[in-house]
């Protein structure tokens, strides 16, 4: 039997730690204070921030939305991994766009007359469907209003209004990314644009809407890039193009439409302006207008934009010219002659000025060809004769390649006396 005091000491080892213990609690103690002091960021710094979360603004009263943020006290680094790639970003139209000299303009302000004129006559004279089949369309568009997804509003518009080969020598693409070659970058701007990729773009085909020659003049637009006018794939000079949304959906709202239209418009504004570039080099004061167009369209309401290149200042505009709600079945009627009359102005009077340029181009090259072929012929002495080669002249310059000093030892009083003689 053991003492009572034994018992004790047995007892409160049991309660109290041993000092091993101890020193492993302090352990625990300072790591993890270690790792919270590791947490916190540095002063004036901010951590790398995903794309869809806005940086920190150091206004008290802001709530945390997207509308508003600070940007003086932010690291260039942070603010362009928040903010690069993404449209749907609320600086995105002053940061990627306004740097990269793509504007925004209101609505309500005048188009210069030129491109004026041109979103004047997008009128669609030819008879379209009837009431019945528009009504029966806004129907079966309100029935997407339930549950819907941006794939079944594309589906919807390409089968009753954006019909693919329908007009002949035009091409539309699907989904496909534009040409980086085509988005502007300028060397002062921070932020890219991001790259578009339409959900529908109408252009041309290669064959056989352009000739041959038309075809090599093609390539000859840009000195490093061979097919410059391809603004996506197989498709030339692109006019139109069409960014779906769905109302109520995941992948953003008509404005994020808009950005993405600003960007494929830009492109396609592009390849217009490098073609009047050309042909203001080899002396031509006629351009062909850089007007183009593009649509953001959701189930609800379809807005159709209008962009154009300034010759100036070289800043590409895009202004709201038109909207449509289509619940309305005179609205939808509308949208529908908007676009048959797009497509037709693209099959008609655009490609006609596109091909005027080119012939313009393959007519000079031509001349300055012939001129330079001219330019080497041989002819007679004292700049005399018709510019044929002169066969006495050949014979004289054989004689006299004979008699040069190194191959007769009198060459030079050779070629005088023949001459004199």
């Amino acid at each position: 039997m053991q003492p009572r005091r034994s018992l004790r000491l047995a007892r409160r080892r049991k309660k109290e730690p041993s000092d091993t213990h101890r020193v492993q609690a302090d352990f625990v103690v300072d790591d993890a204070a270690t790792t919270a002091q590791a947490r916190q960021p540095e002063p004036g710094k901010f951590r790398k921030l995903p794309h869809s979360i806005p940086p920190p603004s150091s206004d008290p009263w802001d709530d945390g939305n997207t509308s508003s943020f600070d940007t003086e006290n932010l690291s260039t680094n942070s603010f362009g991994e928040a903010m690069e790639g993404t449209v749907r970003h609320a600086g995105y139209r002053m940061h990627c766009l306004e740097g990269n000299k793509i504007r925004f303009r209101h609505p309500s302000d005048p188009i210069p007359d030129n491109f004026a004129t041109c979103v004047q006559q997008l009128v669609h004279n030819e008879r379209g469907w009837t009431l019945d089949q528009y009504i029966s369309a806004v129907h079966e568009l309100d029935a997407l209003g339930l549950q819907c997804y941006e794939s079944q509003v594309a589906s919807f518009f390409r089968k009753h209004i954006f019909v693919e080969g329908k007009a002949v020598g035009l091409k539309a693409s699907v989904g496909m990314p534009m040409a980086r070659h085509l988005l502007p970058r300028l060397p002062t701007a921070v932020f890219p644009v991001s790259q578009p990729r339409p959900d529908l773009v109408y252009g041309y085909a290669t064959e056989p809407v352009f000739t041959s020659a038309q075809l090599l003049a093609l390539q000859g637009l840009h000195e490093q890039i061979a097919f410059y006018a391809e603004g996506c794939l197989d498709i030339l000079f692109p006019f139109l193009t069409v960014d779906f949304k769905a109302a109520g959906g995941t992948g953003g709202d008509l404005w994020t439409a808009a950005n993405q239209c600003a960007g494929a418009s830009a492109a396609c504004v592009q390849v217009v302006d490098q073609l009047n570039t050309v042909l203001g080099e080899v002396g031509c004061r006629r351009r062909v207008l850089s007007i183009c167009y593009s649509l953001a369209v959701d189930n609800n309401l379809a807005q159709l934009y209008a962009s154009w290149r300034d010759e100036n200042d070289k800043t590409t505009y895009i202004q709201r010219v038109d909207s449509f709600l289509l619940s309305n079945p005179e609205n939808f009627a509308g949208l529908h002659h908007r676009v048959l009359a797009i497509l037709a102005w693209g099959r008609g009077a655009r490609l006609k000025n596109i091909r005027w340029g080119l012939d313009l181009i393959i007519e000079t090259h031509q001349k300055a060809a012939s001129k330079l072929a001219k330019s080497r012929l041989v002819v007679g002495p004292e700049g005399e004769g018709d510019g044929r080669p002169d066969p006495k002249r050949r014979r004289q310059r054989r004689i006299y390649e004979r008699s040069r000093p190194g191959n007769c030892g009198e060459g030079a009083e050779s070629w005088e006396g023949y001459l004199k003689e």
